[in-house]
């Protein structure tokens, strides 16, 4: 999944620049616009552990603000709270992160809710 997407690979499983599969390195195609959104969208689901609704609805949120979408989408997915503990560095992972969040064990203003996802 990380060598299709481009992402780096953990650190001692680097298998070089050719895209997965046994016949990954034979030809090497132009990707589409198309294909180009599409790899970057499945990176953003990816990284930040999101199904397609939830981007979507992420999405509609970040094109009704003003200024670019692209930013705005950004800045959102960065600022859910999942994303914060992850970043701040309580877990090691976005997901134990959803998951501790989810369940209510991280507190915002005294508060546990579920509507912080």
């Amino acid at each position: 999944m990380l060598r299709a997407l481009g992402l780096p690979l953990p650190r001692s499983r680097n298998k070089g620049n050719n895209p997965p599969g046994q016949h990954g390195g034979k030809r090497k195609r132009r990707p589409s616009a198309f294909g180009l959104q599409l790899k970057e969208k499945q990176k953003i689901m990816y990284l930040y552990g999101l199904r397609d609704k939830q981007l979507k609805n992420e999405y509609i949120k970040a094109k009704s603000k003003p200024g670019d979408v692209g930013v705005n989408l950004l800045t959102s997915l960065e600022s859910r709270l999942d994303n914060l503990v992850f970043r701040s560095g309580l877990v090691n992972t976005r997901r134990f992160a959803r998951q501790l969040v989810s369940q209510g064990h991280i507190l915002v203003n005294d508060e546990s809710k579920n509507s912080f996802l």
